[in-house]
C-alpha cells in the first residue's frame, strides 16, 4: 500500500468518528503534494444539527453498523439556538414582617396593629412605652386610643383583658394628667371598651395603689356618685357597686378609709348606700382602727354594729397596751428596736386613746342598765389608761355593786384580753371593806324589813339579805383575783433578772414600795413608769400616770413565818381567801395629796401543792410582789383626764 493510499484510510476513520461524535465531518481528504485536500469544520461556527436528530425518541433503538444511515451533510452557516435548560425552582423567601421583631423600634402604627392583630408581644411593648416616656402626652394619647375595642371582637377574653390591664398599668406609669383622667373615666364607666368590668376594676386598683390626695378624690367622688344613682338603676350597677366595695375593701389606705367613714356619716348620704360602705370597713384589720372609732363616736350604727364596734376597738386598744407594757410581741418574725415597736403601738392607740372617745365612752357608760348590758363598753374603758374613765368605769361600778360580775368575766375571756393595769385596783375595790373609802356604798348593815309580820320572818329576811351581800362580795374578790393572777402571768413572762432592765440590782428590790422579806431570793423584776418611760408618745395620745413594780422571789421557807412578815409591812391589808396552796394579801392606800391611790399584792404560793407538806414547815416557796399606783382610783374622780 502506497503512503497516499495509507493518508487517505486514516482519514476516512477519523472522519467517521467525528461523524459519529457529531462535531464535524468531511468531503474529502488529500495527502501529499498536488493530492485531494480535506476540509475540517470550523469549530467557531456554531453546530447545526440535522432535524431529524433532534426530533428522535430518546428511547428509539440505536442503528446497527451494517445498515447504516448515511452520515448527514454538516453544512457551513449559522446553527439554530437551543433551548436553553430551565433554572432550579428557588426557595421561597421569609415573608417580611409586619412589625419590627424589637418593640423598642415600633412606631405608632405598630401598637395599632399588634392591637388588631392580638399581637402577644403588646404587653411588653405598652409596658415599655410607659416606662421610657414618662410624663409625655403623645405617649399617653396612644395608650388612650388602645382602648377603643378592636374593630373585630377578640377571640379570647382573657388575652384582651391582660391587654386593658396593660393599657391601664402603662397610664398609671405614664402619670401625666391626661393619663389619670382617663384611669378615672375608666373607673367611672365612662369610656366604652371591649371589657368596661375588666378595665374599671384594673382603674381602681391603680387609683388604690398610688395614695395621694388627687386620687382619694377621685374615688371619693366615684363613691359619691354611685350614692347617688337613683333605685331604679340599682339592678343595673350592682356589679360594678360590688367591684367598688370589693377593691375598697381589699386596698384601700388608712386614710381614704378615714375620709370614706366621714362621708357615710354626713347627713345627706343616704342609708342603704352607707350600710352598704360599712362592709368595707368591720373587718378587725389595723388599717380600719381609725376610722371604726370615728363611726363608733357618731350616730349612725345600730346596736348590733356598735357592739360589733366596740369589740374591734376593744383588740386594737388591748393591743397597744401589751404592745407598750412589753407583754404582747410585735408581730414581726424579726425581733425590732424599741422605737420601732412603741410607734406601732401608738399607731394602735391613737384612735382609741385620745379626748374624744374618753368623752363618748363615759356619756355611755352612765346610761347602762346592767353590767350585762354594758359588759363591752366597761370592757372598752378597761384598755384605756385614763384617769377620767378609772372614775367613770368606778361609778359604774358604784351603780350596780350588787350584780354579779360574772359577765364582765365572761366578756374578757371572749375577747382574750387583759385591761390596763389600773383596771385591777377597781375590782380590788369593790369586795373590800373599807369600800366606802373609794366611794362605793354597799348599803350599810341589812335591817329587818318593816311591816307586821312575824319576827321570824323578818330575821330570815336579814340573813338572806346579808348572805346575798356575801356572795356578791365573794364574786368580786374572786373577779380581782383572776385579773390579779392574770397580770402577774404576763408580767411574769416578761421579766427578768434584776439589773437588766435599766436599773441596779439593788433598785429593782428596794424599789418596790414595800419592803423585802431577808433574805430574799429575786430572780426576776419588772418595772413600768408612765408617761415618762413612753418616749416619742404623740402629744394627742392619753396617757394617764403608771408605775408598776413586780419581783419574783423563789426560795425556801415557812408560809406562815412569810405571810406575817408582810402583814406587819401592810397593816391595812386585807386576805382573801383563795386556793389552799397560796396566801393572797391585799393592801390599798391613798398616795400623798395628789389622789393617787396605791395598790400592793402579795402571793405566797407552794412549789409543790401536792406535797403534803403543812403551812408552818420548812418549804419551796414562790413569792410574787405587785405595786401599782396610778391616779383615778375613786369615784369622785375628774370627768376626763390625762396628759
Amino acid at each position: 500500500m502506497t503512503c497516499r493510499e495509507y493518508n487517505r484510510l486514516v482519514w476516512v476513520a477519523v472522519a467517521q468518528f467525528l461523524l459519529a461524535l457529531g462535531l464535524a465531518t468531511t468531503t474529502g481528504c488529500g495527502c501529499g503534494k498536488g493530492g485531494d485536500k480535506g476540509a475540517l469544520v470550523d469549530r467557531k461556527k456554531p453546530v447545526v444539527l440535522d432535524a431529524s436528530f433532534n426530533d428522535g425518541a430518546p428511547d428509539a433503538p440505536r442503528p446497527s453498523k451494517g445498515n447504516a444511515p448515511p452520515v448527514p451533510h454538516v453544512a457551513a452557516g449559522p446553527a439554530p439556538t437551543r433551548a436553553p435548560a430551565a433554572a432550579p425552582a428557588a426557595l421561597p423567601l421569609p415573608p417580611k414582617p409586619i412589625r419590627p421583631p424589637d418593640i423598642k423600634e415600633w412606631r405608632r402604627d405598630d401598637y395599632y396593629s399588634a392591637r388588631r392583630d392580638a399581637d402577644p408581644q403588646l404587653l411588653a411593648a405598652m409596658a415599655y412605652l410607659g416606662e421610657r416616656f414618662p410624663r409625655e402626652p403623645r405617649a399617653a394619647e396612644l395608650l388612650i386610643r388602645l382602648l377603643e375595642p378592636p374593630a373585630t371582637p377578640p377571640a379570647k377574653r382573657e388575652a384582651d383583658a391582660r391587654v386593658l390591664e396593660g393599657i391601664v398599668a402603662a397610664l398609671a406609669v405614664n402619670g401625666t394628667p391626661l393619663a389619670w383622667q382617663t384611669i378615672d373615666q375608666l373607673a367611672c364607666g365612662n369610656l366604652r371598651t371591649s371589657d368596661n368590668q375588666v378595665a374599671a376594676t384594673a382603674a381602681l386598683s391603680a387609683l388604690l395603689r398610688r395614695p395621694g390626695q388627687e386620687n382619694e378624690d377621685s374615688l371619693l367622688r366615684i363613691v359619691a356618685l354611685a350614692g347617688q344613682l337613683p333605685a331604679s338603676r340599682a339592678a343595673d350597677v350592682a356589679g360594678q357597686h360590688r367591684l367598688l366595695l370589693e377593691q375598697l375593701k381589699s386596698s384601700a389606705s388608712a386614710s381614704l378609709r378615714l375620709r370614706l367613714v366621714n362621708y357615710m356619716i354626713a347627713p345627706e348620704t343616704p342609708r342603704s348606700w352607707s350600710d352598704e360602705l360599712w362592709t368595707c370597713l368591720q373587718d378587725p384589720r389595723p388599717e380600719n382602727l381609725a376610722a371604726q372609732s370615728v363611726f363608733y363616736r357618731s350616730d349612725r350604727p345600730d346596736p348590733a354594729v356598735r357592739r360589733l364596734l366596740e369589740q374591734r376597738l376593744i383588740a386594737g386598744s388591748n393591743r397597744a397596751v401589751g404592745r407598750l407594757l412589753g407583754t404582747i410581741p410585735s408581730p414581726e418574725a424579726q425581733p425590732v428596736g424599741v422605737a420601732a415597736a412603741a410607734a406601732d403601738a401608738y399607731a394602735a392607740a391613737e384612735p382609741v386613746w385620745n379626748a374624744g372617745m374618753v368623752s363618748t365612752i363615759e356619756r355611755r357608760l352612765a346610761t347602762i342598765e346592767s353590767l350585762e348590758q354594758g359588759a363591752n363598753l366597761l370592757l372598752l374603758a378597761s384598755t384605756i389608761p385614763d384617769e377620767g374613765l378609772r372614775a367613770a368605769i368606778l361609778r359604774t361600778f358604784r351603780m350596780h355593786w350588787e350584780e354579779d360580775p360574772k359577765p364582765l368575766a365572761a366578756a374578757r375571756a371572749a375577747q382574750n384580753m387583759l385591761p390596763e393595769p389600773g383596771f385591777l385596783l377597781l375590782a380590788k375595790i369593790m369586795p373590800r371593806k373599807d369600800a366606802a373609802t373609794f366611794g362605793i356604798s354597799k348599803g350599810g348593815a341589812p335591817r329587818a324589813p318593816v311591816g307586821k309580820g312575824p319576827k321570824s320572818a323578818q330575821g330570815t329576811a336579814v340573813r338572806e339579805a346579808k348572805q346575798q351581800r356575801e356572795r356578791i362580795t365573794q364574786q368580786w374578790s374572786k373577779f380581782a383575783e383572776n385579773l390579779l393572777r392574770a397580770m402577774g402571768q404576763q408580767f411574769r413572762a416578761v421579766a427578768k433578772p434584776p439589773g437588766q432592765e435599766g436599773a441596779s440590782a439593788a433598785a429593782d428590790v428596794k424599789d418596790v414600795s414595800v419592803k423585802l422579806h431577808a433574805p430574799a431570793d429575786v430572780v426576776a423584776a419588772y418595772r413600768v413608769d408612765w408617761p415618762a418611760g413612753l418616749s416619742g408618745k404623740p402629744a394627742a395620745l392619753t396617757v394617764s400616770p403608771l408605775r408598776i413594780r413586780y419581783v419574783r422571789i423563789e426560795q425556801q421557807g415557812r408560809p406562815l413565818r412569810v405571810r406575817a412578815y408582810y402583814r406587819r409591812q401592810l397593816p391595812d391589808c386585807e386576805e382573801h381567801p383563795v386556793e389552799q396552796d397560796a396566801i393572797w394579801l391585799d393592801s390599798l392606800s391613798a398616795v400623798g395629796e395628789g389622789g393617787n391611790v396605791r395598790s400592793i399584792d402579795v402571793v405566797v404560793t407552794k412549789a409543790h401543792s401536792n406535797l403534803p407538806v403543812l403551812a408552818d414547815q420548812e418549804q419551796r416557796l414562790i413569792i410574787e410582789v405587785l405595786a401599782i399606783e396610778c391616779g383615778g382610783v375613786t369615784a369622785k374622780g375628774p370627768a376626763a383626764g390625762g396628759q
